[in-house]
């Protein structure tokens, strides 16, 4: 895992992200852009069925498993917080992996 571009990595997230926000929860960014700190329910408004296909998405897009416990919002509250849980999810895949080989 060490020779992964976490920079490239998390930059990808955000992007793909910013366009499920906008092709499919018709959601576009305020005048300045997407700003990763801001809460998707407030900033943009976001609600529960789009939080929902959100997490959905992410599981599908990434390749990974959202657990019962993880949907909570501080995992999904913001762009910023979708890339740091994803990250983890694709670390701990990955080393799942590692040690199954």
């Amino acid at each position: 895992m060490d020779g992964i571009d976490w920079r490239g990595f998390l930059a990808s997230i955000r992007g793909d992200v910013c366009d499920f926000l906008t092709t499919v929860l018709g959601i576009a960014p305020s005048e300045g852009g997407w700003n990763p700190d801001a809460l998707l329910v407030e900033a943009y408004g976001v609600d529960s069925a789009g939080m929902f296909e959100l997490i959905l998405w992410v599981e599908d897009r990434f390749g990974i498993t959202v657990p019962q416990e993880d949907m909570e919002l501080d995992n999904f509250a913001t762009l910023g917080a979708i890339e740091s849980y994803v990250k983890k999810r694709v670390t701990r895949s990955a080393e799942s992996i590692q040690k199954d080989s």
